[in-house]
C-alpha cells in the first residue's frame, strides 16, 4: 500500500482543503481538538519528535499570548471571574474563546507543516500550472525557497562564525544582506529558467508521473462523503456551539458523536495510510 506522499495531487489537495476549512472556519471545540491531535500525530510521524516539539514550542508561546491578551480586550460573556484594573470584567467565556482560537491556530500550523512535507512543488505545478501558471510557479517557488533559505542561512552562519567582528549587530546585518542578495538572484535564475523552457505557454506539453489510481478514487470518495456528512450535521444544527454570551455545546447524542467519529476518520487518513504502508513494507522485507 502506498504512503500518503505518493497519492495523486488531487487527492492530497482535496484532503488538505477539507481539514483546513474545518479547522480554520468552524471553531467547534471538539472538532478543533480532533484536528490538532491528528495533525500532531502526522507531524510527529513524518517529521519526527524533534519537528513535533519544535513546532509545539512555537505554538505554545503564541497560544499563551492569545489566551492572555484576548480576555483583556474582549469582555463578553456572563460568567464574571474578576474585575480588571480598568473596571472591565474578566469573563470565563473570553478565556474559553481564546483557548479555542489558540487550538485553531495550532491545528492550522501543524497541517501546513504536513502540507510542506507532502504537497511538493511539482504537485502544485501539476494541479494549477494549466489554470494559473504564474500563481502556481509563485507558490512552488515560495515553498521550495523556505527550505533553501534555512539551509543557506546555516551556511552563512557557519562561514561567519570564524570571522572576528566588533559587533554581533554588524555580523547579523551582513548575513541578512547576503541572504537578500542570494534570494533575489535565486528568484531571477528560476524565472529565467522556467521562461526558457516555455512554462506557461498554452500549447506547451510536459511529462507528468502522476496517475489517478483506484486508491485515489476510493479515498476521494471517502473524503467527499465525510465532508458532505459533516456539512449536513452543521447545517442542521447537530454540531452547534456558542461561546457568547455563555459557552455551550449543543449535542444531540449519537448524531453528534457520529460526526466526531467521521471527522476523526477523515483527519487520520494520512497517518493511517503511512502506518499501514510501513507495517506492510516491514512485513514483506522480513520475509526476504
Amino acid at each position: 500500500m502506498r504512503s500518503f506522499k505518493e497519492f495523486h495531487p488531487l487527492t492530497q489537495a482535496l484532503f488538505f482543503i477539507s481539514v483546513l476549512i474545518a479547522t480554520m472556519f468552524d471553531m467547534h471545540p471538539i472538532l478543533l481538538m480532533i484536528s490538532i491531535i491528528a495533525a500532531a500525530l502526522y507531524t510527529g510521524y513524518i517529521g519526527g519528535i524533534k519537528a513535533l516539539l519544535k513546532t509545539m514550542e512555537l505554538m505554545l508561546v503564541t497560544s499563551i499570548m492569545i489566551i492572555i491578551i484576548n480576555p483583556l480586550i474582549s469582555h463578553e460573556g456572563i460568567t464574571v471571574l474578576a474585575k480588571l484594573p480598568d473596571g472591565n470584567d474578566l469573563t470565563l467565556e473570553s478565556i474559553i474563546f481564546a483557548a479555542a482560537a489558540a487550538l485553531m491556530m495550532s491545528g492550522a500550523v501543524y497541517w501546513f507543516y504536513c502540507i510542506n512535507r507532502t504537497f511538493t512543488s511539482d504537485r502544485i505545478i501539476y494541479l494549477f500550472g494549466k489554470i494559473t501558471p504564474k500563481l502556481a510557479l509563485m507558490i512552488s517557488m515560495t515553498l521550495n525557497f523556505m527550505s533553501k533559505f534555512k539551509s543557506h542561512l546555516e551556511e552563512l552562519k557557519a562561514a561567519r562564525y570564524s570571522e572576528k567582528t566588533s559587533s554581533k549587530l554588524i555580523n547579523s546585518i551582513n548575513i541578512i544582506s547576503s541572504l537578500l542578495q542570494w534570494s533575489a538572484e535565486n528568484a531571477v535564475d528560476t524565472a529565467d529558467s522556467m521562461k526558457s523552457r516555455g512554462y506557461g505557454l498554452k500549447k506547451r506539453t510536459g511529462y507528468t508521473r502522476f496517475k489517478l489510481t483506484s486508491y485515489d478514487v476510493v479515498y476521494m470518495l471517502i473524503i467527499l462523503l465525510a465532508d458532505f456528512y459533516l456539512w449536513l450535521l452543521i447545517s442542521t444544527g447537530n454540531l452547534s456551539f456558542s461561546y457568547y454570551p455563555f459557552f455551550e455545546i449543543e449535542s444531540n447524542g449519537i448524531t453528534a458523536m457520529s460526526g466526531y467519529i467521521v471527522y476523526a476518520v477523515l483527519c487520520v487518513i494520512p497517518f493511517f495510510t503511512d502506518v499501514k504502508g510501513d507495517i506492510k513494507w516491514r512485513y514483506m522485507t522480513s520475509k526476504l
